[in-house]
């Protein structure tokens, strides 16, 4: 998905695959993103967060942001850089081919192409 597509509709059970070695799978549930590369994880509107906490423990940095809908976005890094989780529920996503993840709250103008 790039930032100037559509955003990704599936029914559950549905399957996307990408031209890029993308993969989005809707469960009944959740959308499950399989993506070949994450280069950096972001926000779209920092007016949009209610909170954000940074814990490092043990080799790692992990982030916990709660937009003020509700949302959740976690990620963390290792030390070395790694993407090591990235997890994202109740927030609205946009993917780039250069492998950019862009969150805010669901139906946020400021996240153009993105998949909820």
């Amino acid at each position: 998905m790039s930032e100037h597509s559509e955003p990704l509709r599936l029914a559950a059970g549905q399957t996307h695959a990408t031209d890029w070695g993308a993969r989005f799978t809707r469960s009944q549930s959740q959308l499950l993103a399989e993506l070949p590369v994450i280069t950096s994880v972001g926000l779209c509107n920092v007016c949009e967060v209610r909170s954000h906490d940074v814990v490092r423990v043990a080799g790692l940095v992990s982030h916990c942001v709660h937009f003020l809908d509700g949302g959740e976005l976690r990620f963390a890094y290792s030390d070395r850089g790694e993407l090591i989780e990235l997890h994202c529920m109740g927030v609205s996503v946009a993917v780039t081919q250069d492998g950019r993840v862009m969150a805010g709250m669901r139906g946020s103008p400021a996240l153009p192409g993105c998949a909820e």
